[in-house]
């Protein structure tokens, strides 16, 4: 804990509320603060009623003390998992977390004990596959692929990696366009560079580079330079991976593979002291190179700076080798690819992404139907079909599907599942599930949900007085059955279509009924797009400028992404003016790499009259 965040944790120890504590809070800012306590901030306690008994004021900043430098809060590995050859309790505490057992120790502390730290993953990303696989019935091996295929590789050029695995983010696509990958080594490059670390340290852009310009052509022509271009040839020269330091220290230094991998470990600590005492160890050994001190300087200058970034090579294969797999999957099974990812758990707005990309590459989407949609997203290897777990609301509910889709569909749909919840029925009605009108659907739900249960009642109680031959009673419930209410007329509906699909939105965020029958068209051109807006957001770059991005569905039903990029301020003030639903007129201008739209203007679109 830090000065205020131990400040703090005594006020809690003391039990004070957590209004005292704020005030307490800003009457010492700091530790310094606290030890001073000058008149006024004595005078501002006596106020608060604090503090009033002999020395407890001084009890109060020896709590703090206390507290100052400790851990508040530990976190639990995701994947870790600690192999012993005894029993845990003889090397720490152990707690218990409802069915897990965690060991209260850092796993730098029982590594250093001589303990086996195994990070174990479990990927959904597996499963896809695997769904995928199924599918097909198995007719693709892919634990065989050479991974020279330029198909799959040109899918990743154009940032088509929508549930790829690590190569979904936008950062990494964009260093996945950049590099243009054409082998697994290429692949495995861009997963260790397209990270925040490497970037940063302009590792990710001197690959970039360098890769342009080829490994010859390089302008690095010293001794040392010609040694590290040679030693680390498959990257052009860059030192990407924590392996390459294993065999840069080897070869230069002519340490043993065991003191190498201790060079690794201490980089993939990211521990700022064990690095410089690792490089002041090798510092003082002697060089293989017959290096200057000053080249050995700028050597082990470079060693350092990198190890902030350095990825574990053997764990960026491992990542590129699947990531090429998904890849793969993806580009020559795609109906099944986009089938396993939608079904993967994901939100709404995740889905959209996929469906977007799905629309763009593939083609339209068939809509959840209550006779031919199962629970998940299904394909029958041409399209894809949405599933009626996606619908909010509906979730894994289980039912009996109805054998036509119409007004005597939902009748029929009804009879069979008298008991399903009631929003359930009306989620599924506004999805579209039936073709009927939306707003006599609801109506006829509600109808039924009623009637139903009171129809039921008159219908026992007429059985039960008829076996105990009670006429008068009978007839009474006969006349109760005779006045529950009738069902809605479908024919006298005709609700609008703005109003349709803002139903269908708020169920699947999303709607596939036209939206552009009741607006002007005559501006719309080839770079001049009519979209319904779906999500809209604003952020600030890096840069601090402002950045807009629009969802949206154009006429071709096809969903993109929309980006406004510091936008002059009148450009800005209609921006300012959009809303979810709004049907608007986008002034396109070109594509991104990872398939997003460059804008030049919006307005809203007119209604025709």
């Amino acid at each position: 804990m830090a000065e205020k965040a131990a400040i703090r944790r005594a006020c809690e120890a003391f039990n004070l509320e957590p209004v005292i504590t704020n005030k307490v809070c800003k009457i010492f800012e700091s530790l310094d603060d606290l030890d001073k306590c000058d008149m006024l901030s004595v005078e501002l306690l006596r106020n608060l009623n604090l503090f009033t008994l002999p020395n407890e004021f001084d009890f109060f900043k020896k709590t703090v003390h206390q507290f100052l430098g400790k851990l508040q809060n530990y976190g639990t590995h995701a994947s870790a998992v600690v192999v012993m050859t005894t029993d845990p309790y003889d090397f720490c505490a152990v707690e218990r977390f409802s069915e897990q057992y965690n060991l209260n120790y850092d796993y730098h502390d029982l590594e250093a004990m001589g303990l086996l730290k195994l990070d174990i993953l479990g990927l959904e990303t597996l499963d896809i596959m695997d769904s995928v696989l199924y599918a097909i019935k198995y007719k693709d091996k892919i634990d065989d692929l050479v991974c020279n295929d330029p198909e799959v590789y040109r899918l990743l050029w154009e940032g088509k990696t929508a549930g790829v695995f690590q190569l979904e983010g936008s950062t990494v696509k964009d260093v996945c366009s950049k590099v243009k990958p054409t082998n697994l080594s290429e692949l495995t490059a861009v997963v260790a560079l397209g990270r925040p670390g490497a970037m940063a340290a302009g590792a990710t852009s001197n690959y970039i580079s360098r890769k342009e310009v080829g490994l010859s052509n390089n302008s690095n022509h010293s001794s040392l330079g010609w040694r590290i271009d040679t030693l680390f040839s498959d990257t052009f020269g860059c030192m990407i991976y924590q392996e390459q330091v294993m065999k840069l220290v080897q070869e230069c230094w002519g340490v043993s593979m065991g003191e190498a991998d201790m060079v690794r470990r201490a980089i993939g600590r990211k521990d700022k002291s064990v690095m410089d005492k690792v490089i002041k160890d090798l510092s003082s050994k002697e060089n293989k190179w017959n290096m200057t001190a000053g080249e050995t300087e700028l050597l082990l200058d470079h060693i350092s700076e990198a190890s902030g970034y350095l990825f574990n090579k053997s764990h960026s294969a491992a990542y590129a080798y699947t990531a090429y797999q998904t890849a793969y999957l993806k580009r020559y099974h795609p109906c099944e690819f986009y089938t396993a990812l939608l079904n993967a758990n994901i939100d709404q707005d995740k889905a959209l992404e996929y469906i977007g990309e799905y629309t763009q590459e593939i083609g339209n989407y068939k809509l959840v139907s209550i006779t031919d949609s199962e629970s998940e997203w299904t394909t029958d290897g041409k399209s894809i079909r949405m599933g009626f777990s996606y619908i909010k609301g509906v979730g894994n509910a289980k039912f009996k599907k109805p054998s036509r889709d119409d007004e005597f569909g939902l009748e029929e749909f009804l009879n069979l599942n008298p008991s399903l919840n009631k929003q359930v029925c009306i989620n599924l009605v506004k999805a579209g599930a039936f073709a009927v009108d939306p707003q006599w659907g609801i109506d006829y739900v509600e109808w039924f949900k009623k009637a139903y249960k009171r129809e039921q009642e008159c219908k026992e109680k007429i059985a039960l007085y008829e076996a105990n031959g009670k006429e008068n009673l009978k007839k009474s419930w006969e006349g109760k059955l005779v006045q529950i209410p009738s069902a809605p007329d479908f024919s006298s509906y005709s609700t609008e279509t703005s109003v349709a699909r803002r139903m269908q939105r708020e169920v699947l965020s999303l709607s596939t009924i036209p939206f552009w029958v009741d607006y002007d068209k005559s501006l719309c051109s080839r770079n001049v797009k009519m979209v319904e807006v779906q999500k809209f957001s604003k952020f600030q770059t890096k840069k601090g400028d402002m950045m807009y991005k629009i969802i949206g569905m154009d006429t071709n039903l096809t969903i993109s992404e929309f980006l406004f990029y510091s936008p002059e301020p009148l450009i800005e003030r209609h921006l300012g003016e959009i809303k979810v639903s709004d049907v608007v007129l986008i002034q396109v201008g070109r594509g991104s790499s990872n398939g997003s739209v460059w804008c030049r203007d919006i307005i809203k679109a007119k209604k025709v009259a």
